[in-house]
């Protein structure tokens, strides 16, 4: 079953503020993963160990952060089409 929009009970304000908070959380994730990459594939160059290229698949982990973005940002355009 799908959850409830947990969104729907915050102000404006409070959704704005969110968004703010989950976009600067997403970049500093998102740089820390970019270093951690170019370490990855820095180590799996010069051990000629390919195996290790395999973990890059992490970046996935940013998926769930990048779609509470979407549907806040959907929830702030919703209310300010319909005031």
């Amino acid at each position: 079953m799908k959850k409830g929009n947990s969104f729907e009970n915050k102000s404006l304000e409070e959704l704005k503020a969110t968004k703010a908070k989950y976009q600067k959380i997403a970049a500093a994730v998102a740089g820390l993963m970019t270093v951690a990459i170019i370490f990855i594939v820095y180590v799996a160059i010069t051990t000629k160990n390919w195996g290790q290229l395999g973990t890059l698949g992490v970046i996935g982990t940013l998926l769930p952060l990048f779609i509470s973005i979407q549907t806040v940002d959907k929830e702030i355009k919703r209310r300010e089409q319909n005031p």
